[in-house]
């Protein structure tokens, strides 16, 4: 299963009465078998909040993670994983290899 990290953000100091309003995350998504690791990192750009504003200082990185993953959609999440899941799964097994030359 991968894990998921929040590597930075960048924020607008000042959006509709608010500061530190989150507009983009980096993140980046891993898998390992103990062994290999996989991964691939991205940048997802954040609505602007609608409801209950959070204050910057009191996020936590799972509640930017849920909007990352909202923003994205559930079906790329799924995508993502799965692929990393499938390096893993190549390092283990690759299917395609260099041999040496038979001939010596």
């Amino acid at each position: 299963m991968a894990t998921w990290a929040v590597q930075s953000m960048m924020v607008k100091t000042q959006e509709a009465g608010q500061t530190d309003v989150v507009y983009l995350v980096n993140w980046l998504a891993s898998d390992t078998d103990g062994v290999n690791e996989a991964r691939r990192g991205g940048q997802t750009e954040i609505p602007a909040p609608t409801g209950t504003f959070i204050p910057y200082d009191q996020l936590t990185e799972q509640q930017v993670l849920d909007w990352v993953w909202a923003s994205i959609g559930s079906d790329s999440k799924t995508a993502i994983d799965a692929n990393l899941n499938m390096q893993i799964v190549y390092m283990q097994q690759p299917p395609v290899v260099s041999l040496p030359l038979p001939w010596g």
